[in-house]
């Protein structure tokens, strides 16, 4: 074929935008494939990107490889049980694998391919085969490939979005969820199979077993490309941004008072009319579609997604809401409607917006207001749900607002996304679940500079302990440290190692998760048994520049005394006291760094001075007790300890999660 298919999707996806760098660099992940699918132990890997960072055309151009690098005919891709993502997938593959035979899982369910249509498209340039993680749709997809296993030949399944549906949820039981049991007989039906997770959420993933067939063999990250925007430029609240302390808000964060969020989520409050928040949102929203549209005329859809619950209820309430504040800034617009309220929103939004639009200073809030008014009377407000019969969502008008929850909450891209309205709360905050919502990350250089992100404090300080998370995660996956010292997976009251047990999977029940060479803080520290943790540390001496070996005993005590003045996202005894017993089980010795002295300011973002800094040990971990003066800007003479433990490089990574899983909300979609 001389590389004919290969071009081809290079074509189309240079066609559709893609730069030629990111399309190389697709090849070569695709190359990285070939060659790790020729070892036969290899008989599962993982391919880890970033949230909305090109994981489908990655996997497309993967398969255009495997074809005529590798020599693969067949290709099975799996999506998630979700109407809007499943279109897309499959619209996707159909339209930069041109060459190749692509089939609807429908077509195959509904007779309309037979057996012999398959065997033909695998002996010509290949054959995909599209269908949905549902188990009576893969039961039938298996009954189907049972007539075709022995011409198949070596199969490939891609299973997007791995870590979601596809793991046993029932291990701990002694028996095989629904989808994981079909998946399992789709493995087997095949004399050579090879299993490719794909998923920007690997947690559950890593953390199973061994010999699990869902354990990955081997991972291949994938960079993101140019113009992808990350946690880093939406969630990272800076070095000398204090977590507690909102007093100048960041760049793309706009604050939501909680007791806003609680009165939408009451279904007791009949909220007859929309709150502040959603009006200051969707004057934001129209006005930095006006702004960008008049700077930047290639610009002309722009959308805005509200997400603060999975509830039907709830929904229909926002629904209900948005459509109410919409309708209120359309008459004042366009019948000239006396309201203050509106009136002053949009003044404030557009010194928001214009104070951060590029190529767009000279443009008049009296153009941007005609600019609005020309576009409003068509915006949309959809509400997306999971329901039977529910549609995709629709970016034919200028503006669309998207009302919903699960279905818009993972893997659905969704087009030019300048206003996001998130302060979705569940049982506990997972690392994973509050990532995948993150519909804002993806490839939006060109409207960066018009996002901007509602929500409550609360929820800002998770999204930042998320995103530091992931961070370190990412990097301790691309060091391929996972493989040396694989994570480790701990109850975060008992310390007890735990197995998946849900279809979750793994319970990430907070943002706690520890990394090997990297160190860890409690950002606010409480006056509160100075005393007791002087009298501890007293024999351990200030002045030496080497960390003091100390009992594990020592260690735990010291972290049981300090005491914060609310629940922290980064910092939890019980994780801190596991991790320090773990590694003590491990072998590892426990050191300790002293400062009594310290005249640290109270909003700190770091706490180590710069020489601590400078301070390793490779045989175990080092917790730096802190103890401030009282002078330091912030503390009129109050004085705490304040811990830091940094876990040194060759430890196991660290991941926590409460014994007992806690749910999301219930309450269907």
């Amino acid at each position: 074929m001389n590389d004919e298919i290969i071009d081809s999707v290079k074509k189309n996806l240079e066609n559709s935008g893609v730069s030629k760098s990111e399309i190389e660099k697709m090849e070569d992940t695709g190359m990285k494939l070939v060659e790790k699918l020729g070892d036969p132990a290899n008989t599962s890997g993982l391919l880890y990107g970033r949230v909305q960072s090109g994981k489908t055309n990655n996997m497309i151009m993967s398969i255009a490889v495997l074809i005529e690098k590798g020599g693969f005919k067949f290709f099975i891709v799996l999506t998630s049980d979700n109407k809007s993502l499943y279109d897309q997938t499959l619209s996707r593959i159909r339209s930069y694998l041109r060459r190749v035979g692509v089939i609807d899982y429908w077509d195959i369910i509904h007779e309309n391919k037979s057996p012999e249509d398959v065997k033909q498209m695998i002996a010509h340039n290949g054959a995909v085969i599209v269908s949905t993680k549902n188990s009576k749709n893969l039961k039938k997809l298996n009954e189907f490939l049972n007539k075709i296993s022995n011409e198949a030949g070596r199969v490939v399944i891609f299973d997007d979005e791995a870590d979601f549906g596809s793991l046993n949820a029932k291990q701990n039981m002694k028996k095989e969820s629904a989808v994981y049991s079909q998946i399992e007989q789709l493995q087997s039906t095949f004399d050579e199979t090879r299993y490719i997770e794909v998923t920007a959420t690997p947690q559950a993933n890593l953390l199973q077993k061994p010999d699990s067939s869902r354990h990955p063999k081997f991972i291949i990250p994938i960079e993101p490309g140019e113009g992808y925007v990350s946690g880093s430029e939406l969630y990272n609240l800076g070095d000398d941004h204090n977590l507690g302390n909102y007093d100048v808000p960041e760049r793309h964060h706009r604050y939501i008072p909680d007791e806003e969020i609680g009165s939408m989520l009451d279904d007791n409050s009949a909220s007859p009319h929309p709150p502040e928040s959603i009006y200051h949102a969707l004057c934001v929203f129209f006005m930095g579609g006006a702004l960008k549209s008049l700077s930047s005329h290639d610009l002309n859809t722009f959308s805005m997604l509200v997400h603060i619950s999975a509830k039907k209820s709830t929904n229909r309430k926002l629904f209900s809401l948005v459509s109410q504040a919409k309708q209120d800034i359309s008459r004042f617009l366009l019948d000239g409607t006396q309201n203050d309220l509106i009136d002053r929103l949009m003044k404030e939004a557009y010194g928001d917006i214009i104070g951060t639009l590029e190529g767009g200073a000279n443009i008049s809030y009296d153009d941007a207001l005609k600019a609005i008014a020309d576009n409003i009377d068509q915006a949309s407000v959809e509400m997306i749900t999971s329901a039977k019969g529910s549609h995709n969502p629709d970016y034919s008008s200028f503006y669309n607002i998207l009302i919903g929850g699960n279905r818009l909450g993972r893997g659905l891209t969704v087009n030019n996304l300048t206003v996001f309205y998130y302060a979705r709360h569940t049982g506990g905050p997972k690392v994973d679940t509050i990532l995948q919502h993150s519909r804002v990350y993806g490839y939006r250089r060109k409207i960066l500079d018009i996002i901007r992100i509602f929500s409550t404090r609360k929820m800002f300080e998770i999204l930042h302990g998320v995103y530091q998370s992931d961070e370190e995660e990412w990097e301790y996956i691309k060091s391929e440290e996972y493989i040396r010292t694989p994570p480790v997976l701990l109850s975060l009251r008992s310390g007890r190692a735990l197995r998946p047990t849900r279809q979750a999977v793994i319970p990430m029940d907070s943002t706690v998760k520890y990394f090997p060479g990297k160190t860890y803080f409690m950002y606010e520290a409480k006056s509160s048994n100075i005393e007791k943790i002087d009298k501890l540390l007293s024999r351990i001496p200030e002045s030496s520049r080497e960390p003091v070996e100390v009992d594990l005993d020592t260690a735990l005590i010291a972290v049981e005394l300090v005491d914060t003045y609310r629940q922290e996202q980064r910092w939890s005894k019980d994780a801190v006291m596991n991790a320090l017993k773990n590694m003590n089980e491990r072998g590892m010795r426990i050191y300790m760094v002293v400062r009594r002295n310290s005249d640290l300011e109270k909003d700190y973002r770091a706490v180590l001075s710069a020489s601590d800094n400078q301070i390793r040990n490779p045989d175990g971990p080092i917790l730096f007790m802190y103890r401030t003066s009282g002078r330091g800007e912030g503390w009129n003479g109050e004085q705490a300890w304040i811990p830091v433990l940094r876990i040194p490089e060759g430890a196991n990574a660290y991941y926590f999660a409460e014994q007992k899983s806690v749910g999301e909300e219930s309450g269907e979609e």
